[in-house]
Formats: C-alpha cells, structure tokens, sequence
C-alpha cells in the first residue's frame, strides 16, 4: 500500500499557521499533524478548516497537554482538565479529525513524574474514552520520559476500548528508554506515530535532548523502526514530528522550503522500508 506522508504543523516553516500549511503542501505531503500547544479547542478547530481546506489530511492532532498532570488530581484542577480534554475532542468530532494524541503528564524538567497513579483517575479516562467514542475519536497515549512509564502502562494496560491506543515517538523512546519494545508490547493498538531522531544523550539533562531532529539526521536506527511498525497494526500516515529551530541548531540556516524537501525525502524513504 502506498502510505501518505506527513509533517507537524511545529515544524516552523512559516512566519504565520497559514503560511506553514502553504508551504507544508507545496513540499508535497498529504498530511498534517495540528500541534495545539496554548491553543484553545476554538482555535484548534479553525486550524484544522485551514489545512484541510489547502488540501492537507489530518489524521491526528497533538492535543495541548499543559495541564496533563491535572488528570492525576482531584477537586477542581481535575474537573477543568476533564473539560479542556472533552472540548478538545468536540474539535476533532466536529472537524472529522479521527485521533487525538495526548500525554499523561507534563513537566518541564524530563524524569519527573506525575502525581501517582490511581484508580479516581482510571474512571475519569474510562468515561471520557466512552465520551470520546460516541463521537468516533480514538485517543492515543504518547510514550515520554522513563518517569511517567508508570502512568502509561496503568491507563493502556487497563483501558481496553478499541478507542483508546498508543501513540509512539521514536525520539523520546530512544533517549528515555530504549531497552523497552513498546511496539512490541503496544503495536496491535497503534493509532499514530511521532517519527524524529535526536543524538541520544545519556544522561538527558534536559528536553533540548529531545531535538526533533530529520530521520537520519541523529543516531536513530530507523531500519528498526521501521521494521517494527510494519509488523505493527498501523496503517496510517509516516508523521514527521521534527522542527527546522530543533535544539541541535543544524537547519539554522535551511530555508524553509529546501528543509521540507529534505523532510519529505526522509518521510518517503521510511514509508518504503515498512512496506
């Protein structure tokens, strides 16, 4: 099958969200993944119209995880995340969006974990996956830091609706905890991939690490990955999730559209070693 290839909407390729969608579609991808860092689920469902509207796929969207950490608390802050998560996901419904990635915690500083783990925050992520699938949005929990592997463990080992999978990132697998087969473990539930290389600095003093990097760029073996998503249930999109301002500072002086170029070579090699 001849898979689509796509880029983040992070990626910086343009001064303003429209002109990084031009220019995403003039470099010939199908395909974008909306970042919603600090927008609101109004904001998120405008840019969504704007890429479609050029012509771009959005298969998924990474959901804004500011106030991740608050779906491992109680009294308000918990009540106000169960409300940002399900506006976002009306966004997605509303705009034929059919994944949501989120995370499940936020933090500033790598290797620092959420609050516990409990079962409050079990029934929470329960219903909204049954909120979520009345209006057919699957939600894709994202491997981060070795700190939270608790958290993503408890809510997919325990969670099984066929709306609620797995979303893997090649870059914070391969820095945080390369030794564990995520696909492996994970692979029959796979919603949606994050594909970025990085230099794999050990020990991570920072999310600078966690550069974003084009495949083939850092020290990333993707003939693996490769490999292993193709034994995987994933039929989707090869989603480039890099950034021309990456933290290793080599696309300082790229041009936009020779990076995308560059970016889109790196997406087409990738969807020809998985099939």
């Amino acid at each position: 099958m001849k898979r689509g290839i796509g880029i983040t909407t992070k990626c910086c390729c343009g001064d303003t969200f429209q002109e990084c969608i031009h220019n995403i579609r003039s470099a010939g991808f199908d395909a974008v993944m909306v970042d919603a860092a600090n927008m609101s689920p109004d904001e998120l469902g405008r840019c969504i119209g704007l890429a479609k509207r050029a012509g771009l796929g959005v298969p998924y969207v990474h959901l804004n995880c500011a106030d991740a950490n608050n779906m491992w608390a109680h009294g308000e802050a918990h009540k106000q995340f169960i409300q940002n998560l399900k506006a976002s996901i009306d966004a997605c419904a509303r705009n034929g969006v059919p994944v949501a990635v989120f995370h499940a915690s936020y933090n500033s500083k790598p290797e620092v974990s959420a609050l516990p783990v409990s079962l409050h925050t079990l029934d929470t992520m329960r219903g909204i996956t049954n909120y979520a699938a009345k209006r057919n949005v699957k939600l894709a929990i994202e491997n981060i830091d070795r700190a939270n592997l608790e958290h993503l463990y408890f809510l997919l080992d325990n969670i099984t609706s066929p709306y609620f999978g797995f979303c893997y990132d090649s870059g914070h697998h391969m820095l945080f905890a390369p030794e564990i087969d995520y696909l492996a473990r994970y692979g029959d539930r796979l919603f949606a991939v994050h594909l970025q290389d990085n230099q794999r600095n050990s020990p991570v003093k920072s999310w600078k690490d966690d550069q974003h990097m084009l495949p083939g760029d850092g020290k990333i073996d993707f003939d693996k990955i490769a490999a292993d998503i193709a034994k995987s249930c994933y039929r989707g999109v090869v989603m480039l999730e890099v950034n021309r301002s990456s933290p290793s500072n080599l696309y300082n002086n790229m041009p936009a559209d020779e990076y995308l170029k560059r970016a889109y070579e790196c997406g087409t090699k990738i969807a020809n070693k998985i099939n």
